[in-house]
């Protein structure tokens, strides 16, 4: 399983971004998934990060179940990150 290296929030624009590649891993392509979620690629075609564009249910668990089809981690509680944050 591919560990999430940093999460960021934005409660502003109520996004969120898990980046699952090193800081040296650039991104070549973006593939918009749903219309609330974008997914980042490296050129390899390795999952580089995965863009929330909202914290309800359905959004997080449609991304929890990519991750899980891609062998990725995805944070427990990520609704209650952005509350906190």
């Amino acid at each position: 399983m591919v560990m999430f290296g940093q999460i960021t929030i934005d409660t502003e624009a109520n996004a969120g971004y898990l980046r699952y590649g090193s800081e040296a891993d650039v991104r070549t392509r973006s593939e918009r998934i749903r219309d609330d979620i974008v997914i980042d690629f490296t050129t390899n075609d390795a999952v580089l990060g995965i863009e929330l564009l909202g914290f309800d249910a359905e959004v997080l668990d449609a991304a929890r179940a990519f991750a899980a089809e891609h062998a990725l981690a995805f944070p427990c509680d990520l609704a209650a990150a952005f509350a906190a944050a």
